[in-house]
């Protein structure tokens, strides 16, 4: 009884009206009473989009100049790809605020997300039934609801890409000179999007490739002289890329110092594919924070136990769910998933600044995915049972959690005129900042703001952005402009960071701030007239 509900038509095209529903409710949602909130990440992207707009070149971020904060001064922002901007910026130009820009971002990534699985489930050889479990399940998933509350820029838009990626792959796997032309095209698109992408571009690349090669395997020369072709173009591309936007300032992937055991690295590495597949990463994450802790923490005092586990797991899908593809799916997901773990751990032992996060392998979870939906046209008397119900918890775990996220996003008072949700901002602050941004004489006036988010409610003003909120680092201003504010939350009054940051404006002494208070936040204010 069980297991012919669980194959029924009727349940399929349930879940595929979900996923199709879902996005727009939280869409509408977000546009009219649950507006998302923001990371600093995306909102410094934000602040680079506006940078641009009031003049600066592009992809440069324009910030008052530390040596003399009269002036201005423009970097370029190589530490995240502009897509995270550009693609939300698309909207602004049409009048939406930020926060309708990102949930009209995420809709259509989610749409884009379900149009990719459905054709790549088609055109690998999944029956129509497997292809819409397979569809409607990563259309639910954790992964695919969580920018709809909280924006994470290119995480969304890898969700898109990343089921049009696996169907190129698949496409031209025995089309050698397709290959060559587009597959340049697939590593600089996937850089563009976000410069993680390389963890999931290039496994999928090399699975393609070795479809090719595999091809021509029977001549040689021809082979060969292929292969020299293929590196040579996908060398030259990536030469472009690094050249044109990584060598032009600091990235991510620029060489730290490791911390941690290679044993939690490797852990790790192997469980998030599965992570990120079922949403279990973000379930122990909060489970970690319930329990006065971080994730982070918590996966790098676990690696015992954790990479036994993995490989496990490994070994399980391998013997009984691997053998169900066709033999050249079979290697291409081989590859694509080990060559995603293996680039992760190569990341994080060169000491990049890349968290242990799942997030970084969730377009190689599609592929995962996909594995789970061939099962579906393969069942053994256990399988037909468990991996349905497995699907479906990953589903029900997905929407459990946007409900949820929602709720909380309804309740938030602090929403400021970007469209966003303000969760460090409370209402009495916001209206404040509010009020200088509508104040006259915007550019004789300079702001600091600990968080870049609460740089996006300032649009009219100069804004001198730090991330001291969460990372107190050793500013120095020099120069003095002639209004000068620092907003301030009262916890950082409180444990001393208020009265070190105001230290670091050096050309200002301590008896010319005069503080004002809205709700928890102080309001710091320097004229230009010594006392």
């Amino acid at each position: 009884m069980m297991t012919s509900v669980l194959r029924s038509d009727r349940l399929r095209r349930l879940l595929l009206l979900a996923a199709i529903v879902a996005p727009v409710v939280l869409a509408v949602l977000g546009w009219r009473a649950a507006p998302p909130m923001v990371n600093p990440d995306s909102a410094m992207g934000f602040l680079t989009w506006e940078s641009h707009r009031a003049g600066a070149p592009w992809n440069h971020l324009r910030s008052p100049d530390p040596a003399n904060l009269a002036r201005d001064r423009e970097e370029f922002l190589a530490w995240w790809s502009p897509a995270q901007y550009e693609v939300p910026g698309l909207w602004r130009n049409l009048g939406a605020n930020w926060g309708q820009s990102i949930v009209l971002t995420c809709l259509l990534a989610s749409w884009l997300q379900l149009g990719g699985c459905w054709l790549l489930g088609r055109s690998v050889g999944l029956s129509p039934h497997a292809t819409g479990w397979f569809t409607a399940i990563s259309g639910l998933q954790w992964h695919t609801f969580y920018g709809f509350g909280h924006f994470r820029g290119g995480d969304v838009l890898l969700i898109a890409f990343a089921p049009w990626a696996l169907l190129w792959a698949w496409t031209v796997r025995r089309r050698p000179y397709v290959f060559l032309l587009t597959a340049p095209l697939i590593v600089l698109g996937g850089q563009y999007l976000k410069l993680s992408a390389v963890l999931f571009s290039l496994p999928v690349v090399a699975a393609a490739a070795l479809g090719n090669a595999w091809e021509l395997r029977q001549r040689r020369a021809l082979a060969a002289a292929w292969g020299v072709a293929a590196a040579m173009l996908l060398a030259a591309a990536w030469g472009v890329f690094s050249l044109g936007f990584l060598r032009q300032g600091p990235t991510p992937g620029d060489v730290g110092a490791f911390s941690g055991s290679l044993v939690s690295v490797l852990g790790f590495a192997l469980a998030a594919p599965w992570l990120a597949a079922t949403g279990a990463g973000s379930l122990i994450g909060r489970l970690a924070w319930m329990a006065g802790t971080e994730a982070e923490v918590l996966w790098r005092n676990a690696g015992w136990y954790v990479a036994p586990l993995a490989l496990a797991a490994g070994w399980a899908a391998a013997r009984y769910l691997l053998r169900t593809l066709p033999a050249d799916l079979r290697r291409g997901v081989a590859l694509i998933t080990l060559g995603g773990v293996i680039l992760f751990v190569l990341v994080l032992l060169r000491g990049s600044a890349v968290a242990l996060e799942d997030r970084f392998l969730r377009p190689t979870a599609v592929a995962l995915l996909l594995v789970l939906a061939f099962t579906l046209d393969h069942p053994g008397r256990t399988r037909a049972l468990l991996i349905p119900i497995a699907l479906l918890c990953i589903a029900g775990f997905g929407m459990m959690s946007a409900a949820q996220r929602t709720t909380g996003l309804l309740h938030l008072q602090s929403r400021g005129h970007s469209g966003l949700a303000q969760h460090d901002l409370d209402p009495a602050a916001l209206r404040e900042l509010s009020r200088l941004d509508r104040a006259p004489s915007p550019h004789s006036r300079l702001v600091y703001v600990p968080f870049p988010g609460a740089a996006l409610e300032l649009p009219r003003q100069r804004v001198l952005v730090t991330d001291d909120f969460m990372f107190e680092r050793e500013h120095r201003w020099q120069g003095r402009v002639p209004e000068l504010i620092a907003a301030l939350p009262a916890t950082m009054e409180q444990d001393g960071r208020g009265a070190r940051i105001r230290r670091r404006f050096v050309d200002y002494s301590p008896a010319e701030w005069q503080a004002t208070r809205a709700g928890d936040w102080y309001f710091w204010t320097a004229t230009t007239s010594r006392p």
